[in-house]
């Protein structure tokens, strides 16, 4: 039963998790959290909103006094530079049009305006434009129903596999306890 374990903890290991846009990038003691709007999928032909929530252990950052740009590039080429938006005390904003599918790089940097309050910092997130902003929103979930699971085919069958192997390992063991059991009270009390 132990190898079995050790084989469905290997096996789990196989399968991907999901992948969000909400992960914390740190600089120092500044870091900042990427939301993604729409959905945290941005496609193609329609403007993607990014909102940064942005974190300091120290308690010195403060947007009012943060010099921040937002610089968007793509295969080392820069596409787009701008002064992001303040939504509230912690929260900027920005957008950009994505021209294609491809991997683009979002880069959130500050420095402070006065003094040092805090600390300058560089943020990247690297973000996935997949999906064309065209297409209806069914025919996009439909795509993206299959494009799941013909990539996840194998994971999901050896999720199940695993499953079936350790539901048979379980039952084999109880049946192997009640024969001892049952052995047990035969030598214990002949007829």
């Amino acid at each position: 039963m132990r190898y079995l374990l050790t084989l469905l903890v290997l096996i789990s290991g196989l399968v991907p998790l999901p992948v969000s846009a909400h992960v914390l990038k740190t600089d120092g003691d500044i870091g900042g959290v990427l939301h993604i709007d729409p959905n945290d999928n941005p496609t193609t032909g329609s403007t993607t909103t990014f909102f940064f929530e942005m974190r300091d252990r120290h308690n010195q950052f403060t947007l009012t006094h943060c010099d921040c740009q937002v610089i968007v590039t793509e295969n080392g080429k820069q596409l787009s530079s701008k002064i992001p938006s303040t939504l509230d005390t912690q929260t900027l904003t920005s957008s950009f049009n994505f021209p294609e599918k491809a991997v683009y790089q979002l880069t959130l940097s500050g420095k402070p305006t006065s003094g040092n309050t805090f600390q300058p910092f560089t943020l990247t997130w690297s973000v996935r434009v997949a999906s064309d902003g065209g297409s209806s929103p069914f025919a996009t979930t439909i795509k993206e129903g299959l494009s799941f699971l013909g990539t996840h085919f194998l994971h999901l069958g050896l999720i199940v596999g695993a499953t079936l192997i350790v539901l048979y390992q379980v039952y084999k063991e109880k049946k192997e306890e009640k024969a001892k059991k049952y052995a047990s009270l035969k030598a214990n009390h002949p007829t």
